[in-house]
Order: structure tokens, then C-alpha cells, then sequence
């Protein structure tokens, strides 16, 4: 036993008799030998008794053992809490005892993971989990992505969501677009609940039966005021507690709106001593009060508004005060965790022997590892039994419960995850908050869902802003009708001096263990090639190819896995495509007309996991497809043209195409990636070489191709393949170099009287380059760039962009 807080006797005064406990005390009566003690040796006695005195008065008081009990008590303080996790490890490993403990905001999380039975060493592994870091931004991992649910890319800034009465309310559609909240909380949420909630259930939803009693502080948004936690649901009491504000979406708790307890007491000893009197406290500080606003520092000012001045410090001369040297960094930053615990761990080092000189009786590890045991065993398992929705109606609570697959329960905790991460991406919730609660009838968890389902309008407004002839304004308008079978209807427009478009959709979505969509849309678009680049004021010259189609398809898709599809498409396609037969026409003269209307059918097999719709920077993708197409050809002459009659022709295809694209090192700022393509079919020759080359693929390596007409990289057969380098400064901006090559398995060329022949010898190899630096703003990114393009007649591109070079797919895309 370690004995460290009794005061010391110097070995001087040893066998010196203590008047009020020495057997041979000299009686009152008789003095003469009391005076008999030399003055000197009197004075060196009282010196040294004096001087012991004042040793023993620097310790504290001794308490006694059977009436000792030790909190700690965690500060907030974002990130950098995550050197509590190294306090409270030393402190184990020290067998100091944790009869109580309590936090605010990291704090809390830190202390009720401790307190539903977790050991330092698993939640330090819980908190350096890349789940947790998702957790943390508010990223929901790529194996929960729907990519089926997902439709093609639009160029869109920014969504504006409202409902049939907010129609002429545009400062009430302002208004609930307005975000309360930077980051996602569904997988902080559901992290909560799986973690703590069924500890929270052995304890009886009653803190002081946790494994070591618990409290932490939340703050009620009306009044405001601090609010002691110390019952109910644990994941709700912690997820009060850490909700900085703006940051993540507060929550509701016995109808009162919840958020961070840092904002009024960010350091809790007060709330230790008066739930727990403990006779000893051990802090972990890793906060600070805000630095004096300053009148030209609008975060300052908010600090000080939404933060009240908390003391920093233990009181009682029965405590020590642990204050780790950890970095300033940002409140979601988990790149450092590793090194934050390490911190807490040395700063509790050194301050273990002042916490030894309180303990009169340190914790038997054997004891508390059974204690912890115990607990643990009272866990239930995680087992669902039952479902309930709340804030639907009845044909969308219909909807939420098929797809979390409810008539497969009782079902565990990791498959409802898939179920339910997969039904958030719908996008059809303004609110969702999941709660647990265990029946003791059933032996089964109940899992509760409050929500509120998002508006049924949708307004999306963006476009692009380019250097180049790529501007465009971008609109569309969107209304989703949510029942039990899903339907969304959509229309869309493209107006640009580049591309037009207009189209309408109509999609049904059947959920379930086998869900599936069918999808009905018509679009007409156009495209116009000019032979200049319109850089900023230049007048664009006359196009000398223009395309326009009109396309009408019905399609059937399902999830092959959560990020995998398998489409079915048929379609009706008419296109005409005028164009002049050199570059070197005048204004008199007229186009050549070709017209074809094939129907289609398509299968394709596609994933998507990249993390943009435009310069990616992490993820995979990839797709395969096969078509079939039939349909009649006429052909018009114009004046350019050698042929003089018109001409008709029937053709029958097929045609087959591979695209890969992978990132491989998601999690470095050095990323490299390789793509890759193939295209093989039986694409016909068209009456006239020009009108062959335009219904012929193009290679698209890079964004600004897609706005451009390159006979070079355009064929019927063709190999292709590209590396990529990407260099991230940081989660927005990177600079990205690539390098490709097009190899056509036949090269299209022109004959006599411009009919189109094909070369499949000796086919020419073609090179692709292009540097550019992105930014990635919320509403899209700004590049500058430059390209190469072997052979073309504008070979170097050079682009500033803002926005998303992005369009419908062609007929013969």
C-alpha cells in the first residue's frame, strides 16, 4: 500500500515526546525539572519543530481511505480534447481511481465513452477510425453511396428547396435555405447511438449506474442556460453537449432545442462537486476563454457573444489541475490525434505524483477490469426488433420502413447501417434524428426515427463562366411527389452560346430489398462548333458544324451494390447535323443536311465513387455497355459539298464501350490516377465523310474537349488510356496534370468527292496534355488551364473556367 499524504517527522525530532500523547508526561507540580533544559537546547528544539511544522503544512491533509473518492473532469475544446484520452490512460496505468466523471462538449464524449466501459486504448482507436474523421466533417462513407439513385450531372451552383406555399415567398424560400448547420450530423448520430446507447440501456437510462456515474452539460436554447445531464438517453445527453453552434444541427430533448455546453460552463467542476462531492478532482483543460473581440474580427465577436467566461481551474485544495501542451488546431481537424493523445498522456505523467500524494488507496487493476467486465456483460446485444417512424404520413412512413427492409427483422446493428445511410442519401429528409430504446419484454433495442421530409420544390440555378465559347446559364425546376412509390418530375434548361437544351423526366421509384426505378425522359439539344475560341470579348465566328437532336428514352435500373448500377435503356433518337465541308466557306453558302432516327437499345454496368462531378480528386469509376442501333440515313447536299444529289441508306449497328477511371491514394495530397477507354463497334460509313466523322465518338480526356470538334480523336474503334497527378494544398485546391493517348484502331479519312474511307494499317497514335490549377468553391470550381492536343488546329488551350463543363448526353455518345 502507498502511503503519500501523511506529513513526514524529520528524523531529528525522533524520540522527542510529544506533550499530548507520551505515557511519561511530567506532571504539572513539579517544574524544577522543566526549567532544568537549557535555554540553547529549547530554542534548537523549537527551531526544528517550526521547521517540520511548516513541511507538513505544504501537504495536504490526509483523507481517510474509507471515505476517498476521485472525479475527473474533461474541459471542452474540439479537437485538442482528444488529449483526455491520453489523461485518462495514465491515470489507469497509475491505478489512480475513477469514482466519477464528467465533461462538456469533447469532454462529454471523451468521459461517457470512459463510462459506458470502454478503455482508453479502444476509444483512442475508435477516434483515430476513419469512420470517426468521416464523422467528424460530416462525410458519409462511399460504401453507403446509392449510386443508382444518383442522376447524370448537371452543371447546378446552387439548390433552392420550398414548398407549394412558400411559391411567391421568396424571403421565406431564402430563409429555410439557409443552412443551421456546416456539417452533416446523420453519422455522428448514429455513432452516438450504436456506441453509447446500449450502455445506456444497462444503466436503466440512469447515468450513476454507468459504469463510473456520468454528467455533462448541455445548453437550452431558450432562456439560454447550462442544463445538467445526469438521466435518459446517453448518445442524446452527449450529442446536447458537443453541438458547437453552426457546426452541427441542434437537437431536441423533452421538447427543448439543445446545443453546446461549452457555451456556458466549457469546464463543469462546479456540477462534479455538487452531484458527486468527491474528495479529490483531477482536470483535464485543453480550452481557453476567448481573446477580447475585436471591432474588425467578426469571429472574435461571435466567440464572445456565444461563449460565456468559464474558471479554468480546481478550488479545492484536494485537486490537480492537468493542463496538456497541445497545438491549436481546427475544431474537425483528426489528422493529429495521435500526437494530441500522446500529449495528454506526458501531461498527466508529470503530474502523477502530486494526484499519488492524495491517494491513500490506489485501484486494484484486477478489480477494476472485473468491474469493467461486469458491466459490459450487462450490455445487451444490438439487436433490432422493431422500427418506428415519426413525422410521415402514413404512405412515406410505408416508404422509409421498405426501405430499411423491415419485414427482415430482428436484424443487427451493422445491417441496419447499410439500410439507413442508404435511405439518408436519398435527399428526401429536411430532419433526421435516430433514438434507441431497449424493451425488456422483447430483449430487442426499438429504433425511432424522427423526421421531417424536405420540401417538395426544387429550384437549381448555375451555368458556366469561360474564357472560352462554353458559357452557358443553367436552370432547373424539379418536383418529387413522395408516397410510397416515389415520383420525381423534372425539367431542365441549357442556354449558352455553345450548347442549348431543353428537357422534361419523369422518374418512379420502387423501394425494397430489391428496389428498382424506371425513368422516362425527352430532350432536345444543340450544338454549335465555331472554328475560333472566343477569348473573353472576341466575336465568335459562324459555326461550321451544328447538331441538333431530339431524343425520347425509357429506362429500368437497379443497384447491383450500393454503388453499382445496371441500366436498361431503350430510346428514339432523331438527329440532323449541318455542317460545311471546309473550314473556308462565305456567307452564301448554305450546309450539308444529315439526318438519322435510330432506336436504340442500351445495357450498361456502372460504379461511381469519385468525390466530384467535375476534377475529382479521389474514388473510382468505371463502365461497360453494350448497344444496338438501327436506323435510316438522308443526306443533303450544300454548296460545298461535291455530291449533288440527295441520298438515302439504311444501317444496322453494334457497338460496345469501356471507361475506367481509379485514384489510388485518397488519403495523400500526392494522389496519382490512370484512366483508361476502349471503343469497339460497327458503326457504318454515312454518305459523306464529314457527316461520318460527326456521328463518329470522340475521345473526351479532359473537360474542355467535350467543347471542342477533334477530327483527330474521333473514330469508330479505338484505344485509349491516361495518367493523372494530382497535388493537393488542400481539401479545395489542388494543381492536376495528365497525359494521355488515343490510339484509333481505324483512322476515318477523306476520299474522292469527300466520301469518307478508312485507314486500319498503320493508324497514327495521338498524344493529350493538360496542367491545370483547380479551386473548388460550394458553388463550383474555378480553374485556370492549359492543354495540348496533338495535331488539331487549335492544338494549345488555354482556359480560365468557373463552373461545370457539363452537358446531356448525344444520341451517339
Amino acid at each position: 500500500m502507498i502511503i503519500m499524504s501523511t506529513p513526514q517527522i524529520s528524523p531529528a525530532m525522533e524520540g522527542i515526546p510529544l506533550a499530548t500523547s507520551h505515557p511519561g508526561l511530567t506532571p504539572v507540580n513539579k517544574r524544577q525539572k522543566a526549567f532544568g533544559i537549557s535555554l540553547s537546547r529549547f530554542i534548537f528544539m523549537m527551531a526544528l519543530l517550526f521547521f517540520a511544522l511548516k513541511l507538513g503544512a505544504n501537504q495536504p491533509m490526509p483523507l481517510p481511505e474509507e471515505q476517498l473518492r476521485v472525479a475527473v473532469v474533461l474541459s471542452g475544446g474540439g479537437t485538442k480534447g482528444m488529449a483526455h484520452i491520453g489523461v485518462l490512460k495514465a491515470l489507469e496505468e497509475h491505478n489512480i481511481p475513477i469514482d466519477y466523471i464528467a465533461g462538456t462538449s469533447i469532454g462529454a464524449i471523451i468521459g461517457s465513452m470512459y463510462a459506458a466501459g470502454y478503455t482508453p486504448d479502444e476509444i483512442a482507436e475508435l477516434v483515430q477510425s476513419t469512420e470517426f474523421e468521416y464523422a467528424a466533417i460530416g462525410h458519409i462513407d462511399d460504401i453507403y453511396r446509392q449510386f443508382y439513385l444518383e442522376s447524370h450531372p448537371d452543371p447546378s451552383w446552387i439548390n433552392l428547396y420550398f414548398g407549394w406555399e412558400d411559391r411567391l415567398e421568396p424571403q421565406n424560400v431564402i430563409r429555410q435555405n439557409i443552412p443551421s448547420n456546416i456539417v452533416s450530423p446523420y453519422l455522428m448520430d448514429f455513432l452516438f447511438m450504436e456506441y453509447l446507447g446500449p450502455a445506456s440501456a444497462a444503466a436503466n437510462y440512469h447515468f450513476d449506474n454507468l459504469f463510473v456515474p456520468f454528467r455533462c452539460v448541455a445548453t437550452e436554447v431558450e432562456g439560454p442556460r447550462a442544463v445538467t445531464m445526469r438521466s435518459g438517453s446517453l448518445p442524446d445527453a452527449v450529442r446536447a453537449s458537443m453541438t458547437f453552434p453552426f457546426y452541427f444541427q441542434p437537437i431536441e430533448i423533452d421538447g427543448k432545442l439543445m446545443m453546446d455546453g461549452g457555451m456556458f460552463n466549457n469546464f463543469p467542476v462546479d456540477v462534479v462537486q455538487d452531484e458527486f462531492q468527491p474528495h479529490i478532482m483531477i482536470g483535464s483543460v485543453v480550452s481557453d476563454n476567448p481573446a477580447p473581440p475585436k471591432r474588425d474580427d467578426i469571429l472574435s465577436q461571435l466567440q464572445n457573444l456565444l461563449k460565456h467566461p468559464t474558471r479554468y481551474e480546481i478550488l479545492s485544495e484536494h485537486g490537480v489541475l492537468i493542463k496538456p501542451n497541445v497545438p491549436d488546431i481546427a475544431v474537425n481537424d483528426m489528422s493529429r490525434n495521435a500526437e494530441i493523445i500522446a500529449e495528454g498522456y506526458e501531461a498527466a505523467i508529470k503530474k502523477i505524483d502530486n494526484i499519488k500524494m492524495f491517494i491513500t488507496m490506489p485501484v486494484d487493476p484486477l478489480d477494476r477490469e472485473l468491474k469493467r467486465r461486469r458491466f459490459r456483460h450487462s450490455i445487451p446485444d444490438k439487436i433490432i426488433g422493431e422500427i418506428h417512424v415519426n413525422g410521415l404520413n402514413s404512405a412515406q412512413t410505408e416508404f422509409v420502413l421498405a426501405s430499411l427492409d423491415y419485414w427482415k427483422l430482428p436484424m443487427t446493428f451493422d445491417e441496419l447501417k447499410l439500410r439507413y445511410f442508404s435511405l439518408l442519401l436519398n435527399n428526401r429528409f429536411d430532419y433526421v434524428y435516430p433514438y434507441l430504446q431497449y424493451d425488456p419484454r422483447t430483449g430487442f433495442f426499438v429504433f425511432t426515427l424522427e423526421m421531417e421530409k424536405r420540401r417538395e420544390f426544387l429550384r437549381s440555378f448555375g451555368g458556366n463562366i469561360s474564357s472560352r465559347q462554353v458559357n452557358q446559364i443553367f436552370g432547373k425546376f424539379e418536383y418529387a411527389r413522395w408516397s410510397k412509390t416515389p415520383k420525381t418530375f423534372t425539367t431542365k434548361a441549357y442556354v449558352g452560346n455553345f450548347y442549348n437544351n431543353v428537357s422534361g423526366a419523369v422518374r418512379f421509384d420502387y423501394p425494397g430489398s430489391a428496389p428498382i426505378f424506371l425513368e422516362a425522359n425527352v430532350l432536345y439539344s444543340k450544338w454549335e462548333y465555331a472554328g475560333n475560341s472566343i477569348f473573353l470579348i472576341e466575336e465568335q465566328e459562324s459555326p461550321f458544324l451544328t447538331q441538333r437532336e431530339f431524343v425520347s428514352r425509357f429506362t429500368l435500373g437497379f443497384p447491383i451494390e450500393s454503388n453499382i448500377r445496371m441500366e436498361l435503356t431503350g430510346a428514339y433518337a432523331a438527329t440532323r447535323d449541318e455542317f460545311f465541308n471546309t473550314r473556308n466557306f462565305s456567307e452564301t453558302d448554305t450546309m450539308d443536311k444529315s439526318t438519322m432516327r435510330p432506336l436504340f437499345l442500351k445495357a450498361s454496368y456502372s460504379k461511381n465513387t469519385l468525390n466530384r462531378k467535375q476534377y475529382p480528386t479521389k474514388g473510382r469509376a468505371y463502365t461497360i455497355s453494350f448497344k444496338i442501333a438501327h436506323g435510316v440515313e438522308k443526306y443533303t447536299p450544300g454548296t460545298t459539298a461535291s455530291q449533288r444529289g440527295s441520298a438515302e441508306a439504311s444501317h444496322g449497328w453494334a457497338e460496345a464501350l469501356f471507361q475506367y477511371k481509379n485514384f489510388f491514394r485518397s488519403d495523400s495530397r500526392f494522389n496519382p490516377g490512370f484512366s483508361a477507354e476502349a471503343f469497339f463497334s460497327q458503326r457504318p460509313m454515312f454518305n459523306n465523310y464529314t457527316a461520318t466523322l460527326a456521328m463518329a465518338r470522340q475521345y473526351n480526356p479532359f473537360p474542355v474537349t467535350a467543347s471542342m470538334f477533334l477530327p483527330n480523336f474521333r473514330a469508330n474503334n479505338y484505344l485509349a488510356a491516361g495518367l493523372k497527378t494530382i497535388f493537393n494544398f488542400s481539401g479545395s485546391a489542388s494543381i492536376q496534370a495528365e497525359a494521355h493517348i488515343f490510339q484509333p484502331l481505324q483512322t476515318i479519312f477523306q476520299g474522292p468527292a469527300q466520301k469518307p474511307l478508312i485507314n486500319d494499317t498503320s493508324p497514327k497514335m495521338r498524344p493529350a496534355a493538360n496542367l491545370a490549377l483547380v479551386y473548388h468553391t460550394p458553388p463550383g470550381p474555378i480553374t485556370i488551364s492549359m492543354s495540348y492536343l496533338h495535331e488539331e488546329r487549335e492544338n494549345l488551350v488555354f482556359m480560365i473556367n468557373f463552373g461545370f463543363i457539363l452537358f446531356n448526353r448525344q444520341a451517339f455518345m
